[in-house]
């Protein structure tokens, strides 16, 4: 996966904050099969184990315990 853009937030995944002109590759993410971008954050999904990892700033956090109905899958 390669980010490039405004990274003000951390949103780009590549740990830092500067923007980045050029794409760059993202390292530790393996097997990506879904991804979702915001302004100020991002998310993946991996197809092994589905594991979601999410970077960048969160305003509002959801809340413990509680279960939205959402079900990815990767094709």
């Amino acid at each position: 996966m390669y980010a490039f853009g405004a990274g003000g937030s951390g949103q780009l995944g590549y740990g830092g904050t500067a923007c980045r002109l050029v794409a760059t590759e993202l390292q530790g993410l393996p097997h990506i099969c879904m991804v979702a971008c915001g302004s100020w954050h991002s998310a993946a999904m991996t197809s092994l184990h589905r594991r979601v990892y999410v970077w960048g700033q969160v305003f509002y956090a959801p809340a413990r315990g509680r279960q939205s109905g959402l079900r990815l899958t990767c094709n």
